[in-house]
């Protein structure tokens, strides 16, 4: 109960640390995505996102080596010195490696993807193919800093952390758009902002993994090797099928409807799972502390952060639901806002039930069962591509955002059936559950002109905190858990 106790309170800390971690960067996208569409135009936006939702996808070349990494230096803890940096040491290497023949076939892949998905001028088609090698060398950079992201998140260092992914995240929205507006307007600028960009957060790593003493001189370990990969070939399979759930649904977009369009979904879906903050900087604390935490412990701690996680997800995006409309409207355009505020309230709802399935997801990988959250995904793979086919020739680009709540409501449901969460765990998700079903509804079916939207999320807020705060014990506790106490580091 020491342990479980103590672990608790340093959850909280390092939850709440990176909660503001990710505070800087969300200003900085809300500030930077209308000048970024004033100087791009909704055309060249449109390519800018397919180009990233590329590079997501070859994010499968870390082979699940930087995870593997926290959950085996997490589960060695202070202990072992020397095999912690032969571990750390190999796994740098092996992502390098792997970092430079992924840079290799992205350039090569991507070209091909977007000159047969993207139909516009043939300055479009020049500028895609100045901009792709750029991109390209994005790859090793980004996967030798997750190597050393793992290696903090494994000791709990998320203050310095999250310093320095704020600092890294600003700069990739800020030094492309500097570039566009002082060099020149074309998607290769930009593409070299985003590389200086990356190039700056990994140096800022590299010099905080290196202000810990090392002993000795650690060397490449094919035993380690073994074992990194052993952990890491099932992330793997979701490294390869997980990219393609999150993102065919934008090249079927392009394909379809054009690459105009990809930009009315790719802003409201992008910033929607911003709500994702916050079950992605609990699963951050959370992943260490599982992995070296029993099973029954680890359990423990996971269901009161889902209490909390579903709660406080609810009091985000319930308001966001009914005030879509508005905001958009204030943040780019009217125009916009009525292409694309529906999408927009279906995403919010699925990003939701997203935000949920975090937890037992991050559970399962702490306790080594990668393999379930793999098989899961690939099961999910040919039923999507049927739906969103169905759904978004139909409906456009709402069926694509129905489609995509189908598959994560799967997702979740299978999730939660493989892991222990029980009674009490569900009763205390029930009000943030309806309060999120009142919202959708009532901005589907009524939609309230400002006054009276405004007038709503307010209530939406006040009745989610007092459910979250009167409903159960289980609850009260699971809110103190996300909140920073006295802990120290």
């Amino acid at each position: 109960m020491a342990v479980l106790t103590m672990a608790r309170s340093r959850l909280r800390l390092n939850v709440f640390h990176n909660l503001w971690g990710v505070a800087l960067p969300l200003i900085a996208a809300l500030v930077t995505v209308p000048p970024y569409l004033r100087a791009l135009g909704e055309e060249r936006y449109g390519i800018l996102s397919l180009i990233w939702v590329l590079f997501g996808y070859f994010g499968l070349f870390d082979f699940g080596l930087s995870r593997s990494t926290a959950n085996r230096l997490a589960k060695i803890g202070e202990g072992e010195p020397e095999r912690r940096e032969i571990i750390f040491k190999t796994s740098l290497l092996m992502n390098l490696a792997l970092g430079l023949i992924g840079a290799f076939s992205f350039a090569i892949v991507s070209h091909l993807t977007l000159t047969f998905i993207v139909k516009g001028s043939e300055s479009f088609h020049i500028e895609i193919l100045h901009a792709l090698p750029l991109a390209a060398l994005l790859l090793p950079i980004t996967l030798v800093g997750n190597t050393f992201v793992g290696r903090l998140q494994a000791e709990e260092r998320f203050y310095a952390l999250n310093g320095i992914q704020s600092f890294g995240a600003v700069a990739m929205q800020l030094l492309p758009l500097g570039f566009i507006y002082l060099v020149h307007i074309s998607l290769s600028v930009a593409m070299l902002g985003c590389l200086v960009a990356r190039s700056l957060w990994v140096f800022a790593l590299f010099l905080t993994v290196a202000r810990t003493k090392h002993p000795g001189r650690a060397s490449f370990a094919p035993a380690e090797a073994k074992e990194l990969i052993k952990y890491g070939a099932w992330l793997t399979v979701t490294n390869v099928v997980g990219p393609i759930l999150v993102s065919l649904d934008q090249f079927m977009i392009a394909y379809v409807l054009g690459s105009g369009a990809v930009a009315r979904y790719s802003i409201p879906f992008n910033f929607a799972q911003k709500a994702t903050i916050l079950p992605g900087a609990v699963t951050q604390a959370l992943f260490p502390r599982l992995s070296s935490l029993s099973g029954a412990e680890a359990q423990e701690m996971a269901n009161r952060s889902l209490v909390a996680v579903g709660g406080i997800m609810a009091l985000i995006c319930a308001p966001a639901i009914l005030l879509a409309d508005f905001g958009l409207s204030l943040w780019i355009s009217p125009e916009f806002a009525h292409a694309a505020s529906n999408v927009a309230r279906t995403i919010l709802f699925g990003i939701w039930i997203n935000g949920l399935a975090y937890i037992p997801s991050c559970l399962l990988q702490a306790q080594g069962r990668v393999d379930i959250t793999a098989r899961f995904h690939v099961i999910e793979l040919v039923p999507f591509v049927l739906i969103l086919f169905v759904l978004l020739h139909f409906f456009g680009l709402q069926g694509a955002a129905f489609a995509w709540v189908i598959r994560v409501s799967i997702d979740a449901a299978l999730l939660f059936g493989v892991t222990s969460f029980g009674r009490a765990t569900a009763l205390g998700l029930l009000p943030s559950g309806a309060l999120m079903a009142v919202a959708w509804l009532g901005a589907l079916w009524a939609q309230p002109t400002t006054l009276v939207a405004l007038s709503l999320a307010l209530t939406c807020s006040v009745v989610a905190v007092g459910s979250l705060l009167l409903t159960t014990p289980y609850a009260r506790q699971a809110l103190h858990l996300l909140l920073p106490g006295r802990a120290t580091h």
